[in-house]
């Protein structure tokens, strides 16, 4: 089997506001994985023109799980509370594929899902039970199955930070780059977001639980990250070489 799970999710009126379901791979891992609801009163979606992508990391048991989503505007059938939305994520395990196969899948994973279950930015239905996951995939999504890598985790960090980086645009050059760069600078942080709303950066800075940076900073962001690194690898051999002189003295 191969190592990659697909979830869709969506936030309901009922039973408990948010619902997440695995649509294809392990059904298990719907117990054990991280909720992919978005802390509402940190980052949020404000208008039905807004998305959010992000690239997350987690480790269970032995094995280390990237995932990658994609969230847009969907409200609440009669309701009109803020923040709702319909997402979409893939969830690699121990390997990867290329950054436009990912999105490729998961642009039209999600544009599935959407018409299955929104109408006219609004959830058509407010029930999970009724959370519509049948017929989204298609022959692209074979292409991702066949096309994984396996990944190095060096320097893999437990993280509770989330970074949030902003840029004029996200046109899927721009996704894929960042995708690509994000895997950089992934080890320090627990989940990157990436938008290109101003109005969501402005919720983002006002709130101040993420940080927020601008694309232009990203790359000295992971020159820094870069320095940290070996800085860490020579103080640890310093430490080896400490404790193997006292061993002799």
């Amino acid at each position: 089997m191969k190592n990659i799970n697909v979830f869709g999710y969506a936030t309901f009126g009922t039973p408990n506001g948010f619902t997440q379901s695995c649509i294809y791979g392990n059904k298990n891992l719907e117990k054990v994985l991280k909720t992919f609801d978005l802390k509402t009163d940190a980052i949020q979606l404000l208008s039905p023109n807004d998305r959010i992508y992000s690239i997350r990391k987690e480790g269970i048991a032995d094995k280390f799980m990237i995932s990658y989503s994609v969230y847009t505007y969907a409200k609440e059938k009669n309701s009109n509370r803020t923040g709702t939305f319909i997402g979409t994520s893939l969830i690699f395990s121990n390997e990867i594929a290329d950054e436009n196969l990912i999105l490729n899948s998961l642009h039209q994973i999600h544009q599935k899902l959407k018409n299955n279950n929104v109408s006219n930015n609004v959830l058509n239905i407010n029930h999970s039970k009724e959370f519509n996951l049948t017929n989204v995939f298609d022959q692209d999504f074979e292409k991702i199955k066949y096309n994984s890598k396996k990944i190095g985790f060096i320097d893999w960090q437990s993280s509770d930070k989330n970074l949030v980086i902003f840029t004029n645009k996200l046109d899927n050059n721009s996704i894929q780059n960042l995708f690509k760069k994000a895997l950089e600078i992934l080890p320090k942080y627990d989940t990157l977001f990436f938008i290109d709303s101003k109005e969501i950066a402005e919720f983002v800075s006002q709130k101040r639980l993420f940080r927020l940076i601008d694309i232009n900073i990203l790359e000295e962001e992971i020159q820094n990250f870069q320095t940290e690194i070996k800085q860490q690898v020579l103080n640890t051999i310093s430490t080896f070489e400490n404790k193997k002189e006292k061993a002799r003295g």
